[in-house]
């Protein structure tokens, strides 16, 4: 995994969380199944964000 180059206070989609760490759809769940990652919920759509601080902190205690 790449540390993400993301800003923390902005929400990113799946794609782009994955984009962003370097890694698969399927890691990106496994790590939030794990507790590693926290998802949310968009208000407006229902669609799973990662907040730019919470990617950062699942590559920190990953690594």
């Amino acid at each position: 995994m790449k540390k993400p180059n993301v800003n923390p206070t902005e929400p990113y989609t799946v794609p782009e969380a994955c984009m962003a760490m370097g890694i698969t759809r399927r890691t990106l769940y496994r790590y939030t199944e794990a507790g590693a990652l926290k998802a949310h919920r968009r208000k407006a759509d229902n669609r799973i964000v990662f907040w730019g601080k919470d990617l950062l902190n699942c590559y920190y205690s990953t690594k």
